[in-house]
């Protein structure tokens, strides 16, 4: 009984950690532009220290990077800034244009007036060059005095081959429920 605790303790640890690594910030890229670092922009953002902000859909950002041969992830950081109130949607949608092999992308980020999350395409691209990114937002909800309004914190190239991957929660739920499997065979040989 005593290991079958200690057991249970160390996979919901495994799988708050997991939680939390989801749904924090992309940190630690090879390349880490603040939001206001972009090289043009649309007409309608604000700035607030180091991010931009917009109330308005359909606004767009553009940022660039040089950047080596290989798989890079292109991506923002993001929050919300104003009220979601009654939650009208669950995740920011972001459309994105990159000049690596003329790509077009959708990037979905979870929409929290609180938390700061992520989200990231991964493109493989065959030359070193100067990439450009644009980052349009297509999703604005208001309804007054609530407002959703996106906030670019930052935005993040990574070469994901010299980056170690950061575990998916479905993995570290995965490798849990293997670790109870075990448990129980252990189990039954005693």
């Amino acid at each position: 009984m005593k290991k079958l605790l200690v057991f249970l303790t160390g996979l919901i640890l495994i799988l708050f950690v997991s939680t939390n690594v989801w749904c924090a910030p992309y940190t630690g890229a090879d390349i880490m532009l603040n939001g206001t670092d972009y090289i043009d922009i649309s007409d309608r953002w604000s700035e607030d220290g180091t991010s931009i902000y917009t109330n308005w859909d359909n606004e767009w950002a553009t940022y660039q990077a040089d950047l080596t041969a290989g798989f890079w992830n292109f991506g923002l950081n993001a929050k919300n800034r104003g009220d979601l109130g009654e939650n009208w949607y669950a995740n920011f949608v972001i459309q994105g244009q990159t000049n690596a092999i003329n790509y077009n992308f959708t990037i979905y980020i979870p929409a929290s007036d609180s938390e700061e999350y992520n989200g990231f395409v991964t493109l493989n691209l065959f030359d070193a060059d100067t990439y450009t990114v644009r980052y349009e937002w297509m999703n604005d909800a208001y309804n007054p005095p609530l407002d959703a309004n996106i906030e670019i914190t930052s935005v993040f190239f990574d070469n994901t081959e010299t980056t170690a991957p950061v575990p998916e929660p479905a993995t570290m739920l995965l490798f849990g429920i293997g670790l109870l499997g075990l448990a129980g065979v252990s189990r039954r040989k005693k």
